[in-house]
């Protein structure tokens, strides 16, 4: 190597290391939002991608925590807690809910203590991508989903039941067509 071409590799070494260290694989997802959730209950009406930059929760016995009423959302909880347990067993409180959506992803955080933890309803939902979620302590479901063509994969679902309303408990349920439910722990 010549001495300018040393040089040049030196200095380039240089500004790397200047720029710190290298983010966690999910650690950049904060700067590709579009808004960030900071309190509850939260409704989306716009596509976009939302994040958390924080751990959240809500003591509301009804509704839903957040409610995803636009097409196109990518909900990221870049790591961090959606929480319901405040309002107690007999809560009938979700933690993310969407009604006849397509194209919506939610993933990369925990959601505990709310009725079910994650409920996608209605038959003309499609294409919904649950990945790398974990729901604990839900009083009847984890996930469950309505409609075609959703993918739920890498998620984790524990400690569901303790209702006070003689609910079914169900960790994760799909009704329709084609959902490939992949690598979940239930």
């Amino acid at each position: 190597m010549d001495r300018i071409t040393s040089r040049r590799a030196q200095a380039l070494l240089a500004a790397t290391l200047a720029l710190g260290p290298v983010p966690a694989v999910h650690a950049d997802e904060t700067l590709m939002c579009n808004a960030t959730i900071t309190s509850l209950p939260y409704t989306i009406t716009t596509q976009g991608h939302y994040c958390f930059d924080r751990n959240l929760s809500t003591a509301q016995t009804a509704g839903a925590a957040i409610t995803i009423n636009a097409d196109f959302v990518t909900l990221d909880l870049n790591g961090f807690k959606l929480g319901g347990g405040a309002a107690g067993p007999a809560t009938l409180t979700t933690g993310v809910a969407a009604t006849d959506r397509k194209n919506l992803v939610i993933r990369n955080g925990n959601i505990r203590g709310f009725r079910s933890g994650i409920f996608v309803g209605g038959a003309a939902s499609k294409a919904v991508i649950i990945e790398d979620m974990r729901l604990d302590e839900n009083m009847t479901n984890g996930i469950v989903v309505f409609g075609n063509n959703h993918v739920l994969r890498d998620n984790s679902v524990s400690d569901s039941g303790g209702n006070t309303t003689g609910s079914l408990v169900t960790g994760i349920a799909a009704f329709g067509e084609s959902a490939q439910i992949i690598n979940n722990a239930v």
